[in-house]
């Protein structure tokens, strides 16, 4: 069975489930993005500050912990190398804790996206802050449907970071930086 019969325009993005009336594709053009990634940069410096906040605290490996009985809980088994930790603000894994020490992104995401946060409340994916150590190696991997869409805003990036330390899939992310989204 061919992979257009499926509904797979690229190698990388091989969900199980892929609704046919929905765009799959594993990179988008920053003019393809919805309005909500654009209002996310637009605030980034007030995102920044809150994770600033959190950098101190424990943040559990991605894909680990007892939340992660369903969805997410294969995560993990995609680091190749390195070291991959998420601080979950919604979803499976976050408390009121966690809501309260990012409250200004909190609020954000509940404002301007709550279908988002509706979605990752009922089990549908997490919203999370994502840090990764220096050199980590994640293997270029989807989600299990295009339903969602998965966005990157780098809040603190390395100024060395370019072809060699940024890439999503097979595509280097040239000036991957503070602020942007991907």
């Amino acid at each position: 069975m061919g992979s257009s019969r499926l509904g797979w325009s690229d190698p990388l993005q091989r969900p199980g489930y892929i609704h046919p009336n929905i765009t799959s594709k594993p990179i988008w053009k920053e003019n393809e993005f919805p309005e909500w990634c654009n209002l996310l940069e637009e605030n980034w410096k007030i995102i920044r500050d809150d994770l600033e906040c959190i950098l101190q605290k424990r943040w559990p490996a991605v894909g680990s912990g007892d939340h992660r009985e369903g969805a997410g809980a294969h995560d993990g088994s995609v680091i190749e190398s390195g070291d991959w930790q998420e601080f979950i603000l919604f979803g499976a894994g976050s408390d009121s804790t966690n809501k309260y020490l990012c409250s200004a992104t909190c609020q954000l995401i509940k404002q301007h996206i709550p279908d988002a946060v509706d979605l990752a409340e009922a089990g549908g994916g997490e919203i999370i802050f994502s840090k990764l150590s220096p050199k980590t190696r994640i293997t270029p991997h989807c989600g299990t449907t295009n339903l969602r869409l998965t966005a990157h805003l780098g809040l603190i990036v390395p100024e060395k970071a370019g072809k060699e330390d940024a890439k999503l899939g097979l595509v280097a992310i040239n000036g991957f930086l503070g602020g942007k989204g991907r």
